[in-house]
């Protein structure tokens, strides 16, 4: 008798997800350029997307790795802390969130 055991780690991880992207939406901002309007996400979700990218890409890519710095610099005292810790921790990127703010700190 053979037991088969489903992998669910991928379907959680696919709910955490859509449960994530459902507040990005709520979140985007919008910006006014001249003649151009357009909506952009805000800079915390633009954080937690870099830091799923720099870790699905085996955290190799130099230029993910930057532009989370560089978002974090420059949004530093304008950012939702509680949003990021909550949401690195639920996306499991909270030990690159804490890299990426210990780094950031001494600018």
């Amino acid at each position: 008798m053979a037991v088969l055991m489903e992998d669910t780690s991928l379907e959680s991880e696919r709910f955490l997800v859509s449960q994530w992207a459902q507040t990005t939406p709520q979140r985007v901002q919008r910006q006014l350029t001249g003649a151009w309007n357009f909506w952009v996400s805000s800079p915390e979700d633009m954080v937690l997307i870099k830091l799923e990218w720099f870790r699905d890409g085996r955290q190799l890519s130099d230029r993910q790795w930057r532009d989370v710095l560089a978002i974090l610099a420059a949004r530093r005292g304008q950012l939702s802390f509680d949003y990021l810790h909550h949401w690195a921790g639920e996306l499991q990127v909270q030990d690159l969130l804490q890299q990426a703010l210990e780094q950031v700190r001494p600018l």
